[in-house]
């Protein structure tokens, strides 16, 4: 707060399920990816083996810590066919819930501090009101317009969006060379349009306020 963050306590009713998510899944990977350290193909090798089996029980008796045994011994339990569904498939929907609970969370502050993502220059565009606004600084974005060459996994990583019907961020493709000037603002003439086209008063002012501007004397 002595730095001018604003702080604010948000309810988050799965904290609960974190760790009994975490141990399902993480225990399930741990037990898939070190497979493969079996004495034979990476990993320890031990020296008192006698045959093709025992070099690969010794070999991972030897080579792993008590955690690490705990670990792959509940994940392969957690993966068996007989308990796939109860546990990891289950653990896996849990996990699709937290993350996006997370991101409802975080995307009404992410939503108010728009101005500071990292918009890809030459790859995504702001559009509507918030090109309305950067143009202008006389309009306070209510949804939120981005025109992009990006793909739907770079706009997940980069920004990241999630998709929602409900969310308040629209995202075309685009199809415009861009204008020297505006690295990070669509064409002026498709800003104005996406203005007039919201039929909101806030956004026709300054649909008219860019006309005046920069525009009229184009025509």
């Amino acid at each position: 707060k002595k730095q001018g963050h604003t702080v604010e306590a948000v309810d988050f009713p799965y904290l609960d399920f974190l760790v009994p998510v975490y141990y399902v899944l993480t225990t399930a990977e741990a037990s898939s990816n070190l497979s493969r350290f079996d004495g034979v193909h990476y990993g320890f090798r031990t020296t008192k083996a006698t045959d093709l089996e025992s070099t690969y029980k010794k070999s991972r008796r030897e080579g792993f810590g008590k955690e690490v045994k705990r670990r792959i011994m509940l994940g392969t339990f957690v993966l068996s066919a007989g308990y796939y569904d109860a546990y990891y498939a289950k653990g896996q929907k849990v996990r699709k819930l937290l993350q996006q609970k997370t991101f409802d969370i975080l995307k009404e502050y992410d939503f108010n501090n728009w101005k500071n993502l990292p918009i890809q220059v030459g790859k995504t565009w702001w559009g509507g009101e918030p090109a309305g606004d950067l143009i202008t600084n006389y309009l306070r974005p209510a949804e939120l317009t981005l025109y992009t060459t990006e793909t739907r996994n770079e706009l997940i990583k980069n920004y990241r969006l999630i998709p929602d019907e409900k969310g308040n961020i629209k995202i075309f493709n685009t199809f415009w060379q861009p204008e020297e000037g505006y690295d990070n603002v669509t064409p002026l003439f498709l800003v104005y349009a996406d203005l007039i086209n919201t039929n909101d008063r806030r956004c026709i002012e300054t649909a008219q306020k860019i006309y005046d501007e920069f525009l009229q004397n184009k025509l």
